[in-house]
């Protein structure tokens, strides 16, 4: 389930309290204005949960994690392993996001000493997304896929400095 449906699918009444079930996302379909804060444990279940959740929140999930350490809420060391779970995640609203996210780690947080290591995995991330995409559009494409190439490509060059991309 998702949307608001998951918020219910994840809590069950007992006893007049709500108890957790397994996972909950604080903002279910991600419609409120706001930002959330969870506990390690906490945003381990979310993360493993991530599948289960709507594109939407999804979305929501990778800006609210980049708030959290903007606010010192979250370390960045955290925010990093919490945006490695979703390495493999193909839509191209959460990958638009995560690169947003990843430029604002660069040049917010990694210092000279740390940029070699955030600029190689930031190259691990989305050279996959790179290989699947390709230099050249194709005929088959969506109209976002090239949106969505000049935006890895550009993470790629820009922040993770990867030499085959600068190269092209």
């Amino acid at each position: 389930t998702t949307g608001d449906e998951a918020f219910f699918t994840a809590m069950s009444w007992t006893e007049g309290d709500f108890a957790c079930m397994g996972w909950l996302h604080p903002n279910a379909g991600s419609k409120g204005y706001y930002r959330f804060s969870l506990q390690p444990e906490e945003l381990g279940v979310l993360l493993a949960a991530r599948g289960r959740l709507s594109l939407a929140e999804r979305v929501g999930l990778v800006a609210n994690l980049w708030a959290s350490a903007r606010a010192g809420q979250l370390s960045p060391a955290a925010l990093l392993d919490a945006l490695s779970a979703f390495a493999g995640e193909w839509s191209a609203p959460v990958l638009d996001q995560l690169i947003a996210v990843m430029r604002g780690v660069d040049d917010a947080l990694v210092d000279e000493q740390s940029r070699p290591a955030f600029r190689a995995l930031v190259a691990k991330a989305l050279l996959p997304h790179k290989a699947r995409l390709g230099w050249a559009s194709r005929v088959d494409d969506f109209a976002s896929s090239s949106f969505e190439r000049q935006s890895v490509r550009a993470a790629l060059g820009a922040v993770a400095r990867d030499p085959a991309t600068l190269r092209e």
